[in-house]
Formats: C-alpha cells, structure tokens, sequence
C-alpha cells in the first residue's frame, strides 16, 4: 500500500480517509506519537474511544481473538480502531495471522501496528506490502535541518536563512526536543512579532549562552579535562544556559558516545562508527574533525559509558525535581564522576545523596 511521512499521512488522511492497516515502523517515539494521534483523530471521535478502540501489546494479548473483533461490525460507533504495539517481537505465527488479516481487512475498523523493526522473513516482507507503512525512524543528524525546515513550514512559521540550523545546534537532533522548541518560539511569535524569525529569536527564547561556551564544556567532557569542562560548564551557567539543557546535551554526548564504541566493538571501521555516532558526511571527509571525534571516542570505553548513565539520569530527576540541592553544584560533581569514573563507579557518590 506504499510507505509515507508524517506529511503524506496528513494528507492521505485529509484526502483519502483512514486506511484499514497502518504499519509505523521507526525508532522515534515522538514520530510515531503524532502519526499515532493523527489516525486516532480520523477514525474516531474522542467521546467514542471507550467503545471503539481496543490496546494490545503482541506476546502479552491474544492476538487471534483481537483480529476476530476487528473483523465484526463495530457495535454503536461508526468505525473500531485496534492499536498493537511491540510489534518487534512478532513471531512467525503471530505474523502470519497479521498478513491474513491485512490481505482482507475489515473496512469499518482500523488496524496499527506499532514496530521498530520488524523480524526479518517473508512474513514481515508480506505484511509491508500490505500494510500503509509510516516511517518514523529517527532523522539522521544531516537530515535533522531538512526536517526543522518542513516542521516550521507546517506550523506555518517564516523564518531567516540560519534559523533551522542554529535550532539544531542548540537542541540537538531529537524530534522530541526540536518540537517542544518550536512550541516555545509559536508561543513567543503570538506574543511579540509577526515578522520572519531571525537567529535573535532563537537565542532569546532557548538560550542566552553564546552557542560555543556549552560545546566546547561537551568537548572538553569527551576529552576527560575536568580542569577544562568545570571551567566551562561555569561560564555557561553563568551566562544563563539552564542547567536542564546543559543535562540534554551531557545525555546526547553520551548516547553518540555509546553508539560509536558498539559499533567499534562490532569490528566497524571509522567511517561506520562516525555514522553510528551521526556525524555528517561533511564532518566525516574533514580530517581535522575526524581525528577530533575518533581521538575523543578513543579515551572511553563502552563498559563505563553505560555504567555511568544512571549517574546523569539520577541527576536529572535532582535538578527537575528542585529542592535537591543547586544544579551547579550537581553538574559539577556529575563531571568529575564522568571523567574519573573507572569501570562505572562514581568517586563522588555525593552526587546520588
């Protein structure tokens, strides 16, 4: 039935209605939340979902007696939407009751499964070309300004050349972090200009650091200098980088960090690991940035990248949860955690207390 984006599933739903079977197929929650709510939007109406939408998770509900419902007539509402997820887990058998169903799909209900991947074989291969595939796969890095731009363009907002990319290289690459900055800069264009946005408006609505302070505390992290990440980590604080957003960028460096190292151990070779990382094509023909990122990623190993995430996520809930003591504090001492730690454990637990 073909494959489409976010944008073409809006449209076919605007245009065409909804289809009997969706498959969304992709690593990214935030992608597959909003095709998630657009299908619910076009089948049915909020005050009939207690009667016409049905939740399963494959393995843990009985998959036959769920597609034996979808194939009855809804009972008092127009149309039943079934929703399964963990479709990663399929087995054979559970597939091929999902190609059956899909090959003769119920017109009054809707049908979603929810993957992301699925198992390899025919069955999988079949489901595909039965289903209206959505992808809702995490936008590589290089791919990540073309989306800001198709996400500006749909929430209707003009922008300045240099706008999507001065929101990547301050939110990063997550669709999740990029959306809730576009919220902010909708609610700040409501309350102050009708004009185009510039770069200015970025920076005063998501930040007051200058965009090289807070990399190069990340650089200096990923080069295991303490000395030189606490003195930048104290002048980005100082200037008014949230600590909140400081965290994000700590969290992303670690999580590039773990996908370069898995991808070393799995005997790739630098080009593969500097796209498991997501660094751009362009920064990967570099050489300077290149013997850069590999000569960082070479002082870390895998074991301790892990080992250490519960530190950042525990001192994540500390700062958003306020009253546990000053963020700069907590920062600081997650720091030299980081850059001490041997094997994952902490020498300053005090920052957990």
């Amino acid at each position: 039935m073909g494959v489409l984006d976010l944008e073409g599933l809006n449209r076919s739903l605007a245009t065409d209605g909804a289809a009997p079977f969706y498959l969304l197929l992709g690593a990214s929650t935030w992608h597959r939340n909003q095709a998630l709510e657009a299908i619910r939007q076009a089948t049915v109406p909020e005050e009939d979902r207690a009667l016409a939408e049905t939740r399963g998770r494959v393995r843990e509900c009985d998959l036959t007696e769920i597609l034996d419902s979808a194939r009855t007539l809804p009972l008092g509402v127009d149309r039943r939407l079934v929703i399964l997820t963990g479709g990663s887990a399929l087995d054979r058998e559970e597939t091929e009751l999902l190609v059956e169903y899909a090959s003769a799909p119920r017109r009054t209900t809707t049908v979603v499964l929810c993957a992301t991947k699925l198992p390899a074989g025919p069955g999988a291969r079949a489901l595909k070309l039965a289903a209206c595939t959505i992808e809702c796969a995490e936008p590589r890095s290089w791919e990540v300004v073309g989306w800001i731009r198709s996400e500006l363009g749909r929430r209707g907002l003009e922008h300045h050349p240099g706008v999507p990319e001065a929101l990547q290289a301050l939110l990063g690459n997550s669709p999740q972090e990029i959306a809730a900055g576009l919220d902010k800069l909708e609610l700040y264009v409501q309350g102050h200009r009708s004009q185009a946005l510039r770069i200015d408006d970025v920076d005063a609505v998501l930040s007051r650091v200058p965009h090289g302070t807070v990399w190069q505390f990340i650089e200096a992290l990923e080069d295991r200098d303490s000395e030189r990440a606490l003195r930048c980590l104290a002048a980005s604080l100082e200037v008014g980088e949230p600590a909140e957003s400081v965290l994000r960028l700590m969290l992303r460096s670690r999580r590039q960090l773990m996908a370069g190292l898995a991808a070393r151990e799995r005997g790739a070779g630098d080009d593969a690991v500097l796209e498991a990382m997501g660094t751009s094509p362009r920064a990967r023909r570099a050489p300077r940035v290149r013997k850069s990122i590999l000569a960082r990623l070479g002082r870390h190993r895998l074991e301790e990248v892990v080992e250490a995430l519960p530190l950042l996520l525990e001192a994540d809930s500390r700062i958003k949860g306020g009253g546990a003591g000053d963020p700069e504090v907590i920062l600081a001492r997650l720091v030299i955690d980081l850059v001490s730690s041997l094997s994952g454990r902490a020498l300053h637990p005090s920052v957990r207390s």
